[in-house]
């Protein structure tokens, strides 16, 4: 081989190096955006607190009603910090140009992982003066949204290396009543098959 052939291998080799040096930083700078980490440490806070919930509105144990009346009060906290905080990651949608009076971080429509959140919060706060069968309905829509928000979640931060955007799309309203009205309606339309 002669001079120019090393020279030209060189040019080469430094041309794929820089792409590969640029390809690396471009990954790197993409996940430093998405804030993977830090969605992902949110995500599992949620979990707990959802799960937390379902566990506490489902035990029975003999003398368990004080202490559960103490878990739903902190659940309630819990659960209403979790959303404003998954505010700073998932923002509302403002295409339909709802609410658009209120301030930015609250305009327009909230997306569906954080309105799973925000029935858990109301149902802690709703439990204590339920009857049993609005508390049964509440175990119900309490596990749905504990899986809802664990798959959410999944699609988010889970083992795909780019993020989804199905998590952000348009939530429904979070009215309890409604929700409750709706599973009693799933429930009766169940059992008449």
């Amino acid at each position: 081989m002669n001079l120019g052939d090393w020279e030209s291998i060189a040019t080469i080799a430094a041309t794929i190096l820089s792409l590969l040096a640029l390809v690396t930083g471009y990954i790197e700078w993409r996940k430093s955006e998405l804030r993977r980490e830090e969605v992902h440490a949110w995500a599992n806070d949620g979990i707990d607190a959802l799960q937390s919930l379902v566990l506490t509105i489902t035990i029975t144990s003999p003398g368990w009603d004080e202490q559960r009346a103490a878990r739903l009060t902190e659940l309630g906290f819990r659960t209403s910090i979790l959303v404003e905080q998954g505010r700073l990651f998932f923002k509302n949608n403002t295409r339909s140009r709802y609410k658009m009076q209120k301030e930015v971080a609250y305009r327009g429509i909230r997306p569906i992982i954080l309105d799973q959140l925000l029935i858990c919060h109301r149902i802690s706060l709703a439990w204590s003066a339920s009857e049993t069968e609005e508390r049964r309905l509440m175990r119900v829509v309490a596990i749905d949204c504990l899986k809802k928000f664990v798959s959410l979640a999944q699609q988010e931060v889970g083992r795909r290396r780019s993020a989804s955007s199905y998590p952000a799309q348009d939530g429904s309203r979070s009215d309890l009543h409604a929700i409750l009205e709706r599973a009693r309606q799933a429930e009766l339309s169940q059992a008449r098959q």
